[in-house]
């Protein structure tokens, strides 16, 4: 069977569980949701000049990212009535739109529950903190979660590029932001987004390693998933445009 554009770009707007509408609906509110969180903590999280210096942040601003592709692609299907493919370059970047979330969530929360959440929680934060805490630790991997068994979307092993490319981008910027950032806090090692990335960590250059090794297998793991939601369901994943 010949695999057409439009006959992949239907697995990006469709669901096997819901309606194209329930669909639509579900996509809306989700960025609804992670747009507001987002603004909110901007606004009024500690140290929200700080927004994009932390993977946390990071992770949720691909999540708000692909949640405005998902939904593009559901409205479009809602309303098209003519199969017409959009261009390479549009397929390629909704292709390649869901790869960081649908990583980024499982690790992200994970890296926060096992290694950072004692430390946090062992001191007093305000309401609203917390409730920042438990969006971009808890509710991302619910949304992402959710939408891995709603969704069609396909991945595949080959995006591992993507998320090497992406740690590689967020790391020169962590250390940029060091000298950028470190006169507006008080602390003599300045601003670190984290503490072990600070060089004068004990063992830093392990947390490097570490980083690329756990985002990897996290990758691996949840292309295998995916892959087989496909196959139980029938539902042949069919890659291409992606990195």
């Amino acid at each position: 069977m010949e695999h057409t554009p439009q006959l992949l770009e239907d697995r990006w707007g469709t669901s096997l569980v819901l309606s194209v509408k329930a669909l639509l609906l579900w996509r809306a509110c989700a960025l609804l949701y992670c747009i507001i969180t987002a603004v909110l903590y901007i606004a009024f999280g500690s140290g929200s000049w700080d927004y994009l210096t932390t993977f946390t942040n990071w992770s949720w601003t691909f999540l708000i990212l692909y949640m405005g592709v998902a939904l593009r692609c559901s409205w479009q299907e809602l309303k098209s009535t003519e199969d017409v493919p959009n261009s390479y370059i549009v397929r390629f970047a909704i292709a390649n739109a869901y790869a960081p979330p649908a990583v980024f969530h499982l690790a992200v929360p994970f890296v926060f529950w096992t290694l950072l959440a004692q430390d946090y929680f062992d001191s007093r934060h305000k309401a609203i903190d917390v409730f920042f805490q438990i969006s971009f630790h808890v509710l991302d991997f619910i949304i992402i979660a959710i939408e891995a068994f709603v969704s069609r979307i396909p991945l595949s092993y080959s995006q591992w590029r993507l998320i090497v490319a992406i740690l590689i981008i967020y790391l020169a910027w962590a250390y940029a932001s060091h000298y950028l950032f470190s006169h507006l806090v008080d602390d003599a090692d300045g601003y670190w987004p984290y503490p072990f990335l600070n060089p004068a960590y004990p063992w830093w250059w392990t947390y490097m390693f570490a980083i690329f090794v756990i985002f990897l297998l996290f990758h691996a793991a949840t292309v295998t998933l995916h892959k087989l939601r496909d196959r139980v369901r029938g539902d042949t994943a069919m890659e291409y445009t992606t990195l």
